[in-house]
């Protein structure tokens, strides 16, 4: 029986949702890991390598709970992967280049919101009509367009 109130909010908050609590089987997640890791570009590998068949492993990814569990992974695995990027971002902060120095000063500024005017795109556009090409017969000519006068 669902509690009403605060605490039947929080109940509700605390529970996961069926989609997410189920869990693939270990082969398909060892794919999924294969996958997610790199070391196997495409769904027929990873399936190998795991021992699963391809068309089973491409149907399993067609599973709402086996879409989730990979989008919790993906999460995960890029969290995992911030704080050595943030190292070598740091690290090239210190380069021999100073082109690469200032392109990293640059990407690090803007991560953080901080973004310079010259880097906004400007666009300016200007047309003016002032010439036809008339094509009579064989050889083609260029004429001032007399339209605007």
């Amino acid at each position: 029986m669902p509690k009403h109130g605060i605490g039947g909010a929080l109940q509700a908050a605390s529970e996961q949702s069926p989609v997410a609590a189920v869990r693939p089987s270990r082969r398909i997640a060892k794919a999924i890991g294969l996958m997610l890791s790199g070391e196997c570009r495409t769904q027929r590998a990873a399936a190998e390598r795991a021992g699963v068949n391809a068309s089973h492993l491409c149907e399993m990814l067609g599973r709402p709970e086996i879409r989730a569990f990979v989008a919790n992974e993906t999460r995960r695995a890029i969290e995992r992967a911030q704080m050595p990027a943030a190292g070598v971002l740091a690290a090239l902060l210190d380069a021999e280049s100073e082109r690469v120095r200032a392109e990293v000063a640059t990407r690090v500024l803007a991560i953080n919101g901080i973004r310079a005017e010259a880097d906004r795109p400007a666009v300016s556009v200007d047309v003016r009509v002032g010439y036809v090409i008339a094509l009579d017969g064989a050889a083609a000519t260029i004429e001032p367009d007399k339209s605007e006068t």
